[in-house]
């Protein structure tokens, strides 16, 4: 259980299975909702101030089938290790252990060679891919940024369980580091997205006509995350 005075953790035993239930109350909450955490394989359930968690657990309990089909259609966790196949900008990386490879990972011709303690290889291969997805990003906000007569916006990546961008009032843009494994067109978009809240805090259709100013296949990019999406935070 949770040491947080606001939060707390069961587990469910559900037909002989056992399910992780993370419940917290949330004081603009106006509904109980339950979510699925695709990174820890278990249940999100946010709660009103005026519902116990005795009544949220209930609810759970009564909404087993609907998290019990979620989990089930996750992809398989696929931790960072010799010889795992990894998605990268919609290319497929080989992960090698290579002792030798140097002083940092190398990436060469579809191959991320990991030197170093073999125990820290999902931390060397975590560590190159924010790198990789750092400087990725920050040139394309900078750019499209640019296009809307806008300064290059300060980002910074960090690994979110639901979003993938978000803007602040004071212009900086928070990334998922985890976008560098999708396809090009879906990070593309994910930028274009952030950087027409620089001008638009909001999304309505000046803001739509922005991001579409800003890059192609937006539709696509949209259904690819509400499809595929999830399946990035599967990975490490």
């Amino acid at each position: 259980m949770s040491n947080a005075k606001t939060a707390r953790e069961d587990v469910l035993n559900i037909d002989g299975r056992k399910i992780c239930l993370r419940s917290h109350h949330h004081r603009k909450a106006r509904h109980m909702i339950l979510r699925i955490d695709a990174k820890a394989d278990c249940v999100l359930l946010t709660l009103p101030r005026s519902v116990s968690y005795t009544s949220g657990i209930k609810f759970a309990r009564e909404k087993s089938d609907w998290f019990i089909r979620r989990l089930d259609s996750l992809p398989p966790l696929t931790p960072f290790a010799d010889e795992t196949l990894i998605p990268f900008q919609g290319e497929k990386l080989c992960i090698r252990y290579f002792p030798l490879a140097g002083a940092a990972p190398i990436f060469d011709q579809n191959i991320l060679y990991v030197p170093g303690p073999e125990h820290k290889m999902a931390d060397s291969v975590r560590g190159w891919l924010r790198h990789e997805a750092q400087q990725l990003m920050a040139t394309l906000s900078a750019k499209k940024a640019e296009e809307i007569g806008r300064p290059p916006p300060p980002i910074r990546l960090n690994d979110p369980r639901s979003r993938w961008g978000s803007c602040s009032e004071t212009g900086r843009i928070n990334f998922s580091w985890r976008l560098i494994m999708a396809p090009k067109i879906v990070l593309e978009y994910v930028v274009a997205h952030e950087v027409a809240h620089l001008e638009e805090l909001n999304h309505g259709k000046q803001f739509e006509k922005i991001v579409r100013s800003l890059t192609e296949n937006v539709d696509e990019a949209r259904d690819w995350l509400t499809e595929e999406g999830t399946g990035l935070l599967r990975y490490g």
